[in-house]
């Protein structure tokens, strides 16, 4: 299945689109008017929203043109959307931004989202800027975050979220606490 979803970084108050469209399985495109990466925690929700099914994911950058100043990522992601909708990739395209948020508006007011306006077409040599692969962890598949409470099987030495596999605060404390103790994941 493809999905496309404008997603907003609240950790850094702003917003990209993810794509899986044209990708193999278990990649994703991002697409951030400014090429940066999506942070840890908003990494974590598009893996979870995306429900992946191997170990890692590929996540890769897309070079698509930069805004200038930094109000304008949200009128980027509608655009970014709205171009791989019909087909096209916005990484060959450089939008008019002065009157991008003037076209968005007369969109909403007709009810129909109509091609965003463009200056020029553009040839790119690569249509990544960068590319990363991310482990994925836990029953639910989903990245890792800084400060997840996770424990790993004794025996298949994979890692889960204290809380996707029931474990209490006082159990996550306890296993820290005793190294004696043992913890075994459903599977093993």
């Amino acid at each position: 299945m493809s999905v496309i979803q404008c997603v907003h970084d609240a950790t850094t108050s702003h917003w990209l689109m993810i794509s899986t469209i044209g990708c193999p399985t278990d990649n994703v495109n991002v697409y951030c008017s400014m090429q940066k990466w999506p942070s840890e925690l908003s990494f974590h929700a598009i893996t979870s929203f995306l429900k992946f099914t191997n170990d890692k994911v590929v996540a890769r950058l897309a070079n698509v043109s930069k805004q200038d100043g930094g109000s304008d990522c949200g009128l980027f992601a509608i655009a970014y959307a709205e171009t791989l909708l019909r087909g096209l990739d916005p990484v060959n395209l450089v939008f008019n931004q002065e009157v991008m948020r003037a076209h968005l508006i007369r969109c909403l007011e007709s009810g129909v989202i109509g091609p965003f306006p463009v200056q020029c077409q553009r040839t790119v040599r690569r249509q990544y800027v960068r590319q990363h692969t991310v482990a994925l962890y836990c029953k639910c598949r989903t990245s890792y975050v800084r400060g997840d409470q996770m424990v790993a099987c004794n025996k298949c030495h994979k890692w889960f979220h204290c809380r996707c596999v029931g474990l209490t605060q006082e159990d996550f404390d306890g296993l820290r606490k005793d190294k004696g103790k043992k913890f075994f994941c459903d599977t093993c």
